[in-house]
């Protein structure tokens, strides 16, 4: 199949025009991205302000215990922890939160009890010991067997005096939040 020739792209005075030029074209017509590749930027780095924040010293000491337990330094833990709503607000779920080591990375972002459960995901997600953990939702029929045990469950609660909710928020332990499936009460 023969490719289409590709527009030239404009030069442009500055980055403002720039901006404005890729927010009113589409890329397609002006780059083949069949033949584009992965880059890394190894050296480049976000701009960062210092601040004076005053803080209880009860909040910056357990700031410093969370962050001993996931081998972080506590400024950088505090700069998850400030992130989390600021994604959240812009509308962006990062699970696999920025500034921590791999390490820490590979079960997701940290957050507080209060900010989970004052936090919205989509699809929720389980909270274990200050982590956010991606639920594995399965496929169609496993929605389907969940509706279908739900329905039954439901259609009973009466006869047995049960409370039966789907996708329900539970504390099972202090530092432990599971979404079960299914829940009876």
């Amino acid at each position: 199949m023969p490719v289409a020739k590709k527009k030239p792209i404009p030069e442009f005075r500055s980055e403002d025009e720039e901006r404005e030029f890729w927010a009113r074209h589409d890329s397609t017509g002006f780059i083949d991205w069949r033949t584009a590749g992965r880059r890394k930027f190894p050296n480049l780095k976000p701009t960062l302000r210092t601040i004076s924040l005053r803080l209880p010293v009860a909040m910056i000491e357990d700031l410093k215990v969370l962050a001993n337990k996931r081998d972080v330094p506590y400024q950088s833990l505090l700069k998850v922890f400030l992130a989390a709503p600021c994604d959240t607000l812009r509308g962006i779920v990062d699970f696999r939160r920025r500034g921590l080591p791999a390490a820490s990375m590979e079960t997701g972002a940290v957050v507080s009890i209060n900010e989970y459960l004052s936090t919205s995901y989509d699809p929720d997600c389980d909270f274990v010991d200050g982590v956010i953990e991606e639920r594995n939702l399965g496929e169609n029929d496993h929605a389907e067997l969940q509706t279908a045990i739900a329905a039954y469950l439901r259609s009973r609660r009466k006869q047995w005096g049960i409370y039966v909710v789907v996708e329900q928020r539970v504390q099972v332990s202090p530092t432990r939040f599971r979404v079960r499936m299914y829940a009876s009460f």
